[in-house]
């Protein structure tokens, strides 16, 4: 190369050197991440410090409740449990495979192995839960059972409930465990003495109608009585929604309770220090959620369709080292100091439970016959039940056993492949205003028919569920008088008060409400928001009980006061059985009142400690057994409940005592002062009030739906016709300066309640809160209106009352 050519070069190599040099720096472009979850908790913060961490990245958070077809709409999810179709979801083993800094050894044993589905992992566990045995030492001493341990086995456990049974049979104090937990004793216990399943092409297959697993069977038919196991049985209780309430009642001996509502039963197992636990006997193949008897949750997921993967796993593991499920087990060890520990466990203890859960989670997670193990024990409980009542159907059983494992060995097939169309595309999410709403229900995929058509009439915007009250445009709150602090919470929260509705809501008049709608929630002429529904409270009773103790049924006529004797003969013809409890303070002061035995005064003075009270709760004790009166079962024969009503149960009006207030709660929708939007806000809000439906489950605020025949079928014909009863024997009267101060006065009253002892004098316990219940109100001078008044009064009594340190 001549030396003219080589200066050249140089020259152009110069030259494009200094073009590259000077030139801009490219602008990385941004990516989208849609993110969704079904967890009403604000992920603000760890997105603000994700988008800090990588500025190229934008996190698009929507909160609501999941659907099948999520994946298609959205990157990537964080669930609260384990979804059960996955075929939409992506394989995450390629960015763990390259990703240096992702270590499977810092999660829980198996957790990480228990999220793979068809031999693709595609769940990222953040949390798990599962069940644990609580028992009561001294029944089983006194069936001379030893306390059970980790090394347990499942005839251990079918022995000890046997023997216990045996002890309970003779006093007729109950059974020895509650239902569940011998269910699945005796199914994992078979499990271990037959083998009702035959091995095919790396398959299990049932042989639940072979002889010599028939001729195994008729062998243990004895086991059925000697367990408890009986169609009487099953008849004669009712259902129940919470096992520690027998158990702390020493109905039962021992009871089968998930990890994540050992929090919620705190203060009956604080007052019962005789309850301790134990883990399940492993392994676990029949189990109340299915083999292992852990439930994983909450989860990450990533869609196939999402464009955006490898920016969706930085999210995964950036949220997985952060986030600790709330009462859950978190999957990740170094994020074990910080959960919440059930004060029944000590760090020690907690850490030899996990130990015993893991191993078996790692054990059925790496079984790919574990889901069939399942089936097949379930399958040959009925069986065996059959034999024994002579209506055994081995072909029939097998037949569907055979048909429900192939579907859950069956490969999905694989879907067309798809990309994901977000609900909201990323050049609207600049342009379109966002209006959060706080509100029951909206977060249901029901709704969302509902909201595109709010969102047609106003294409500017789009409506989003809100986690949070105080950044929320609107927000729905529930006023009732037994509730507490309703009203006090209501006029509380920043919320803009109604006093002309047509004002807010043009198309809306009074006159189209149900009175009560528009009175009961009122206070000092103020209305915090729009009635969209209201529920008066029925009492619903168990018809099995009543049928199997030959007692006449509730009706229409009865008074609370008869459901209370009602309650007492339950009681003797069955002491087994809970006949009554109430939920709290509140739902009791209202009882006593019902019965003539007030807790306030005409003139606005306590009686917590008067003679009649001390009766009826001396008898209520009685009823419940021994820990506190309060424990929120949902568990005996007779309920008061105004917003959920049980299937199981069959629902009643009643006739109120005169000259007593009847609690009926009204769901409103509120718009927060503090909105940049208010007048979207209400036009949402009375988009509500015309479609209840999408946010509450009562009767309709307005008349005209109410008494349509889609809200008949929609409540059912039962509950519909008791709501309609008590609503017109409910007079509108609205809330009074008295019925807000009481309300704040039973917070003593309702804590003495849930704390004090089986064996504490009620009333001694009872005389710290009449004494605070009395200075307080004595402070107030029965007047309300000045809020910052009351709130020194409650400073000034009780520094640890919940309001005590609020504002207006």
């Amino acid at each position: 190369m001549n030396k003219i050519l080589k200066v050249r070069l140089l020259f152009a190599v110069l030259v494009l050197l200094g073009t590259v040099a000077c030139a801009p720096p490219r602008a990385q472009s941004v990516k989208h991440i849609y993110f969704f979850t079904d967890i009403p908790v604000s992920l603000d913060g760890y997105v603000r410090e994700f988008e800090h961490t990588y500025p190229n990245i934008r996190i698009h958070v929507f909160y609501g409740l999941p659907d099948g077809e999520w994946p298609r709409h959205y990157d990537a999810a964080l669930l609260s449990v384990k979804p059960h179709d996955t075929l939409l979801l992506q394989d995450l083993t390629p960015f763990a495979d390259a990703d240096p800094a992702f270590r499977p050894q810092d999660f829980l044993p198996g957790t990480l192995a228990a999220g793979r589905e068809h031999d693709r992992w595609v769940i990222l566990p953040l949390g798990l839960d599962f069940q644990l045995i609580l028992y009561d030492t001294h029944q089983l001493a006194e069936a001379g059972v030893p306390q059970p341990t980790p090394e347990w086995t499942w005839n251990d456990l079918k022995e000890a409930i046997i023997h216990i049974g045996q002890t309970k049979a003779r006093s007729r104090s109950g059974s020895a465990a509650f239902f569940i937990l011998r269910y699945i004793t005796l199914a994992n216990w078979l499990l271990t003495q037959i083998q009702p399943y035959r091995e095919v092409e790396g398959r299990y297959e049932p042989r639940l109608n072979d002889p010599d697993v028939l001729a195994a069977l008729k062998t243990h038919r004895d086991l059925l009585p000697y367990l408890g196991l009986s169609t009487k049985e099953l008849n004669t209780s009712p259902p129940v929604w919470d096992p520690i309430t027998p158990l702390s009642t020493g109905r039962v001996a021992m009871a089968l309770v998930p990890f994540s509502q050992l929090p919620f039963a705190a203060p009956i197992l604080q007052a019962n220090p005789h309850i301790a636990y134990a883990p399940l006997p492993q392994p676990v193949w029949v189990g109340v959620d299915g083999p292992g008897d852990v439930r994983l949750g909450p989860v990450l997921a990533m869609s196939r369709g999402s464009q955006v993967q490898p920016e969706v796993w930085r999210w995964f593991v950036f949220l997985s080292q952060r986030f600790v499920p709330v009462n859950k087990v978190p999957t990740r060890r170094a994020l074990l100091s910080r959960m919440k520990r059930p004060t029944l466990l000590t760090p020690a203890q907690q850490e030899t439970l996990l130990a015993t859960v893991t191993q078996g989670l790692s054990r059925w997670a790496q079984d790919p016959h574990a889901a069939a193990r399942h089936i097949i024990g379930r399958y040959l409980v009925q069986l065996l039940v059959q034999l024994d009542a002579g209506e055994g159907d081995a072909d029939a059983i097998q037949q569907q056993a055979a048909a429900e494992i192939s579907a859950r060995y069956k490969q999905p097939k694989e879907p067309e492949p798809f990309t994901v169309v977000p609900p909201i595309p990323p050049e609207d999410l600049a342009r379109k205003k966002r209006l959060r709403v706080m509100q029951e229900g909206l977060a249901s995929p029901e709704a969302r028919s509902y909201v595109q058509a709010f969102e047609r009439a106003h294409p500017e915007w789009w409506v989003s569920f809100w986690p949070r009250a105080t950044d929320a445009d609107v927000i729905g709150i529930e006023v009732a008088p037994d509730a507490p602090f309703a009203a006090a919470g209501a006029f509380l929260t920043p919320l803009m008060s109604v006093e002309h509705i047509d004002e807010v809501a043009p198309n809306l008049r009074e006159e189209d409400f149900w009175p009560q709608a528009l009175s009961l929630p009122s206070w000092q002429g103020r209305l915090p928001g729009l009635p969209v529904a209201l529920s008066p409270t029925l009492l619903f009773y168990a018809p099995n009980i009543f049928s199997q103790l030959e007692l006449p049924p509730p009706d229409a006529s009865w008074s609370v006061h008869d459901v209370w004797n009602a309650a007492a003969i339950i009681h003797e013809k069955a002491p087994y059985l809970i006949p009554y409890v109430p939920q709290d303070g509140y739902e009791l002061a209202f009882v006593l009142e019902q019965q003539g035995i007030p807790l306030f005064s005409d003139a606005l003075v306590p009686q917590f400690t008067a003679a009649p009270v001390l009766r009826a709760l001396e008898q209520l004790r009685a009823w419940v057994g021994p820990g506190p009166l309060l424990r929120g079962s949902r568990s005996a024969a007779l309920l008061f409940i105004s917003r959920y009503p049980p299937t199981a149960y069959v629902s009643v009006a009643l006739s109120p005592r005169p000259g007593t207030r009847w609690p009926v709660s009204v769901t409103l929708a509120g718009v927060n002062r503090r909105s940049p939007h208010p007048r979207i806000a209400w036009e949402w809000a009375a988009f509500t009030v015309e479609h209840p439906e999408l946010v509450a489950r009562g009767l309709p605020a307005l008349r005209r739906p109410a008494q349509s025949e889609s809200t008949r079928a929609r409540l059912g014909e039962g509950y519909y016709a008791a709501a309609m009863t008590m609503l017109r024997r409910v007079p509108p009267t609205p809330l009074t300066d008295a019925d807000v101060l009481e309300g704040l006065a039973l917070w003593w009253f309702d804590r003495t309640l849930r704390t004090a002892g089986p064996e504490a004098d009620l009333a001694q316990a009872l005389a710290p809160a009449q004494a605070k219940a009395e200075a307080f109100l004595t402070c107030t001078g029965g007047r309300a209106e000045d809020w910052e008044h009351v709130l020194a009064c409650l400073r000034q009594v009780d520094p640890t009352h919940p309001l005590a340190r609020t504002g207006p």
